[in-house]
Order: structure tokens, then C-alpha cells, then sequence
């Protein structure tokens, strides 16, 4: 069930509902009707996040290609897929033709909470942890900031897109929160560019005594690779890997298997739990000029 209007609130509030969310294809003034006559019901918007192709996700794809409901949380995601517009047996356009932008309101999230919603979704099914550790901080950043002032909010937005980014799998848009977007406003492009982030580990111990933090790697690390530790709290701050270790103390150059222990010594304090992720010049493309394509893992 999607929930567009008043109606639908006022209907599901009689059935014993307390919270209600949204559908993803309203608009900042169809939210802020529904909020001013919402009465004690609570109200969830969407705010980050995959947008199915089909309108909230009424979609029956998955159940036909894959045998997996995509109404019942089970969602295959085909739609993410290539295809090919054939007619007449001839090649019309080939791509992601049916996948759309992933949403993002961080640029205009002092509208979003002026709306009067009370809750804010994020998209999280099949994503990693990086993922959503990153946008969840991300968007906890944002509202303590607005919270706090609006000149706060402003102070640390573009900080805070630049974030998303490391993270995004697809490109970012604001859906149709200002407007009906148009095919080009909300499917992939022809060519698109995002930066290269890579998760490689998480934090378990730090001693400062040392300044050595024990580290639960995800992927390759190597001695000498230049990483970003982040955490709660939106801290950052980047080094190179040094002074690596295996569990067993021993000095290595190359740590090549994932959820091994190891050791590094770190220039900063480091929390138990704070992310690692490798950091790459440049962009990489999605689309190749032969028209290949290459998926994106952040």
C-alpha cells in the first residue's frame, strides 16, 4: 500500500496506525498539506535512497524474472539491470534503461524538515555497512546542524554532498521533491562519472599508550595505502598505512584476507567501530565508450 493524501492518513489513523510513510513521489508541497492535517499521526518521509522505476515500488518484475516479490520486501532489483529497446529486430537504445537515480536531500534537507514530517527514511535493503554507516552519519550530521542554526546547516552542506558521494552506486538527484522529473532528470544518463571509494576494514581496539588500533580488514590493504578513517560524529581524517601487522605480530606487506586482525599505527585517536576506506584519485566512468559497462562497488 502507498500512502499519497489525507484521505489514506485519516483512513489508516482509524485502523490504529501511529506512524505512516510516505510515497516517494510526493512533493514538497503535497507533504507539507498532508503534515499541517496529520493530527497526532506521526509522518515518515524519504529522504536517501534507491527510487524504484515503478511508482512505490508496485512493481511485479521481480516476481516474474525472479520468482522474489519486490511488494513483500524481497525485491531482486532487475530493473538495475541492462537492456536492449528492440524493434523490428533493431537495436533502438541499450543501457540501464529502466534504472533510476538514487534520491538525496541533503542539499535541501532545511526543506525537507520544514515540511513538518517526524521521521526520516533512508534506503538501506542490500547495502553494506560502509553505506550505510556513511549516510546515516551524514544525515544525523545535517539535522544536529539545522537543529543547532541554519548558518550551521549551510556551514557544513557541500561537506556533507562530498561525503554522500564516496558512497553513491548511482548518480544523485532530488526525485520529485520540486517537480515531476523528466526521463533525462531521473534515469541514468548515457555516461556518468562518480568518485572511487573502497571499504577495507573497522576499527576493534585502539591503545593510545602506542597510538596502535587493531583493525578488522574487509578487503586488500596494503603497507603504504592512503586511507580515510571516519566515525560518529562526522570525524574524519586521512593517513597512509603503516607499521602492518598479522595477528600474530608478525610484519607484513600485504594483508589479502578479509575479517583478518591486524594492526597499524595511526597518527589519531581511532573508537572501536570507526570505518576504513581506501581513497583513489580520479573518477571512474560507468559507462565505457564502447558501451560496456562496469558496476560500482563503494
Amino acid at each position: 500500500m502507498t500512502v499519497h493524501n489525507s484521505e489514506a492518513i485519516d483512513m489508516l489513523t482509524e485502523m490504529g496506525c501511529s506512524r505512516i510513510v510516505l510515497a516517494r513521489e510526493l512533493g514538497q508541497k503535497e507533504i507539507t498539506d498532508i503534515c499541517s492535517k496529520k493530527g497526532n499521526t506521526e509522518i515518515e518521509g524519504f529522504i536517501h535512497g534507491a527510487l524504484c522505476v515503478c511508482y512505490s515500488g508496485r512493481c511485479l518484475m521481480s516476481s516474474i524474472i525472479g520468482q522474489r516479490s519486490g511488494n513483500r520486501g524481497r525485491c531482486a532489483q532487475p530493473c538495475r539491470m541492462e537492456y536492449s529497446l528492440l524493434k523490428d529486430d533493431k537495436t533502438l537504445k541499450s543501457g540501464y534503461l529502466l534504472s533510476p537515480k538514487d534520491i538525496s536531500t541533503a542539499e535541501i534537507l532545511d526543506k525537507v524538515l520544514a515540511t513538518g514530517v517526524d521521521s526520516l527514511k533512508i534506503e538501506g535493503r542490500m547495502k553494506s555497512v560502509h553505506y550505510v554507516s556513511t549516510v546515516a552519519n551524514c544525515y544525523k550530521a545535517a539535522c544536529d546542524a539545522y537543529m543547532e542554526s541554519a548558518e550551521a546547516f549551510y556551514a557544513i552542506k557541500d561537506d556533507l554532498i562530498n561525503e554522500l558521494w564516496k558512497v553513491a552506486q548511482r548518480e544523485l538527484a532530488t526525485g520529485f521533491y520540486y517537480k515531476t522529473p523528466t526521463e533525462n532528470e531521473q534515469l541514468f544518463g548515457a555516461r556518468r562519472k562518480i568518485p572511487q571509494y573502497k571499504f577495507v576494514g573497522e576499527v576493534v581496539d585502539f591503545d593510545p599508550a602506542t597510538m596502535t588500533a587493531t583493525i578488522r580488514q574487509r578487503n586488500v590493504i596494503l603497507e603504504g595505502d592512503h586511507v580515510e578513517f571516519y566515525g560518529p560524529g562526522f570525524r574524519h581524517f586521512e593517513c597512509d598505512i603503516k607499521d602492518l601487522h598479522d595477528a600474530n605480530g608478525n610484519k607484513i606487506d600485504r594483508a589479502p584476507n578479509p575479517m583478518e586482525l591486524l594492526t597499524i599505527t595511526v597518527p589519531q585517536e581511532v573508537k572501536p567501530g570507526d570505518m576504513i576506506r581506501s581513497t583513489k584519485e580520479g573518477l571512474i566512468n560507468l559507462y565505457q565508450k564502447d558501451g560496456s559497462s562496469k558496476t560500482v562497488r563503494a
